[in-house]
């Protein structure tokens, strides 16, 4: 009889726990989800501010811009290509010296065609 009575409260204390574990469960699921969708939602809005500061940058001063693009591209370039780092970095740096020379005397050049 204390066997039977043992046994009856075994199963009902399995039954609950598996109920409580599939509520547990699906509560978890459930705050994942609201959890991914906030984080995504914080991401795009960060994202479209971020966007939004570029392009209002690059409208108000596009030669800045145009200069930072190409001196992050050659820095990840750099950063990305095998090889012996202080060389590269020599290199990228008398690129960056050359190319900012050109670019200063293109732009004296276009505003001297200006004044005509």
């Amino acid at each position: 009889m204390k066997n039977l009575e043992a046994r009856k409260i075994g199963q009902v204390i399995a039954f609950e726990g598996e109920r409580l574990a599939k509520q547990v469960s699906e509560g978890i699921g459930r705050a994942t989800k609201t959890v991914g969708h906030s984080l995504d939602e914080a991401v795009e809005h960060m994202w479209e501010g971020i966007k939004g500061k570029v392009l209002e940058y690059t409208r108000k001063d596009p030669f800045n811009a145009l200069l930072i693009a190409l001196g992050t591209g050659i820095l990840l370039g750099w950063l990305t290509k095998e090889g012996e780092p202080l060389k590269q970095a020599s290199k990228a740096q008398t690129y960056l010296a050359g190319a900012d020379r050109q670019a200063v005397s293109w732009v004296k050049g276009f505003q001297g065609g200006l004044s005509c």
